[in-house]
């Protein structure tokens, strides 16, 4: 968290204490440090094994089988062999 830390004193984005050249790559690592800093908040530990993401994609409800689609198709009215 030292990089936080320094970008916090100097009113900086993390990424530019780092001086990349690429944005994509700044962003990211701008990101990965909100991300931690929103669970050292919240009083969590970091869990970069399963992103918050990936929990809401298992509540979902819906099919993404070809099952599911063909089933959703059939409902639809649409014959399918």
């Amino acid at each position: 968290m030292t990089l936080i830390h320094l970008a916090t004193l100097n009113r900086e984005k993390p990424s530019s204490l780092l001086a990349l050249d690429d944005p994509y790559t700044a962003y990211c690592i701008d990101e990965a440090c909100l991300y931690m800093v929103q669970q050292a908040r919240a009083g969590r530990e970091p869990d970069f094994e399963r992103p918050a993401r990936m929990e809401k994609q298992k509540t979902r409800k819906t099919e993404t089988t070809n099952s599911g689609a063909l089933a959703m198709l059939a409902g639809l009215g649409v014959k399918v062999k």
